[in-house]
């Protein structure tokens, strides 16, 4: 019986006899795709030459002291390749060394899916907070003459500085570069992203190759197909990661989509509440804490309605 694992695992590590090629060949014939989705998994090792074969003791000796693995990094990683094809790798990184695995997986692409808001500290220094529900996909090691990365949703950036590589953010159509600052992206879909700068500047682009320059205290808009640069008038632009609102003498209706968008809950106001404005602050303040403050200064009931809080007039005054 022929062993297509191991003639695979000979190909790559340039040990096969001419009968083998042979075989390999007609294999290839039938299988075009796995070979090529195999042959992809090899280069993404960025082995030249597999006949100068790593030494297996150091090169798990090096897999080892530099790099812990999650589970879901392998996850990312493997979900590209059939069950097959990663029986006849691992064929392969016995032949050439341990060593291989290692420049797999320090190459590789990650996909992070934030369930609540989180942090992600990047190769260079770089830190990411996400928003719930958004989606950012980063390599784990940033080529020498760039840093290019992908979200989608909401995220800020404390970008690390680096003259020599820009850093980049593709969002729903649209490209973010830095060197190094901080600054805001939210993109709801649709093509529909903003970006607040914290300090620094930004430059913000879309696909058409329109461009605007943002320093703090604006924000640029891409809707409907078109860039804009604004004055950024939202104070509470950053509340979703700092849980800190301020507003000034703002409207109740405001202030309830505003705890809304920063609690992700669904917020169903029965009446106009516009009319009615408040300067007040909540710091680290949960939404039940926040709305109940508001209910000592307002007339309204809350109520509880599957998923939704409705803000309802409360008709039963005190006297």
């Amino acid at each position: 019986m022929i062993d297509i694992d191991n003639i695979l695992a000979k190909h790559f590590s340039k040990q096969t006899s001419v009968e083998e090629e042979r075989v390999l060949a007609e294999w290839i014939e039938a299988h075009q795709e796995e070979y090529a989705q195999l042959k992809s998994l090899m280069d993404a090792t960025h082995l030249k030459d597999y006949s100068d074969k790593f030494d297996v003791a150091d090169g798990w000796h090096d897999f080892v002291a530099n790099k812990d693995l999650s589970l879901r990094e392998e996850k990312n990683i493997k979900g590209r390749f059939s069950l097959s094809g990663w029986r006849i790798a691992a064929s392969i990184i016995v032949l050439i060394g341990l060593g291989a695995l290692y420049h797999l997986f320090e190459n590789s692409d990650r996909m992070v899916v934030a369930n609540e808001m989180m942090e992600v500290v990047l190769n260079d220094g770089t830190v990411v907070t996400l928003n719930r529900n958004a989606t950012f996909s980063y390599p784990s090691k940033f080529a020498s003459n760039k840093r290019e990365v992908t979200l989608k949703g909401e995220a800020f950036f404390s970008v690390a500085k680096d003259k020599q590589r820009p850093f980049t953010i593709s969002v729903d159509g649209t490209k973010v570069t830095v060197l190094g600052t901080s600054f805001n992206i939210h993109s709801t879909g649709g093509h529909h992203v903003e970006v607040v700068v914290n300090t620094g500047k930004v430059s913000f682009s879309d696909s058409q190759g329109r461009q605007v320059i943002l320093t703090p205290g604006e924000k640029g808009v891409y809707q409907s197909k078109q860039l804009t640069k604004q004055k950024n008038d939202d104070s509470n632009f950053m509340s979703w990661k700092t849980r800190v609102l301020r507003f000034d003498d703002a409207s109740l209706s405001y202030i309830f989509d505003t705890l809304a968008k920063v609690h992700h809950k669904k917020i169903v106001q029965k009446q106009d509440w516009s009319g009615h404005k408040a300067t007040i602050e909540f710091n680290q303040q949960s939404l039940e804490e926040s709305l109940n403050e508001l209910q000592l200064l307002f007339n309204f009931k809350v109520i509880n309605y599957k998923d939704s809080l409705i803000i309802d007039e409360n008709k039963q005054k005190s006297s």
